[in-house]
């Protein structure tokens, strides 16, 4: 069996968002994930959205506000997943994200993978333009940290 992603989803009042990004989570060709939103003190209906979701196998913690970090720290400690996925409430996951990152970083511990990412406006990711950077690509973590 492929090994466990842990996908981790801090909120806070995320309502507009985080239903479109729980979907492109739950609709991963990689099949062995599970998913944990923490939400963070909304005074939305965040809350409720991420409950509507339980249902469908999303793991939901509520919390006081503590902020983005604390909230992705709760959800890290409530993680059984051997690789992790920091997802932000307002992200879109491409369908083989998930698949295509744990398959670069196959057989290699303590490595680090990211992707491609683009900014979208007006809820109409078609919009999104991706740009080449000079971080894509292979780096020592140091040097990539850096």
């Amino acid at each position: 069996m492929p090994l466990k992603v842990s996908i981790l989803l801090p909120c806070y009042n995320a309502e507009k968002h985080v239903g479109a990004t729980l979907e492109s989570a739950l609709a991963q060709t990689w099949r062995n994930t599970e998913i944990i939103a923490v939400n963070d003190g909304s005074t939305d209906r965040t809350s409720e959205i991420l409950r509507s979701y339980a249902p469908r196998g999303v793991s939901v913690i509520d919390q006081v506000n503590k902020g983005q970090c604390a909230a992705a720290n709760v959800a890290f400690q409530h993680s059984s997943g051997a690789l992790i996925k920091f997802l932000d409430a307002d992200d879109l996951l491409s369908p083989d994200h998930i698949a295509l990152q744990a398959a670069r970083i196959s057989g290699l511990e303590d490595h680090i993978a990211m992707g491609e990412w683009a900014r979208f406006y007006n809820n109409e990711p078609e919009t999104a333009d991706f740009r080449s950077l000079p971080m894509y690509r292979d780096a020592d973590p140091v040097e990539w940290l850096a």
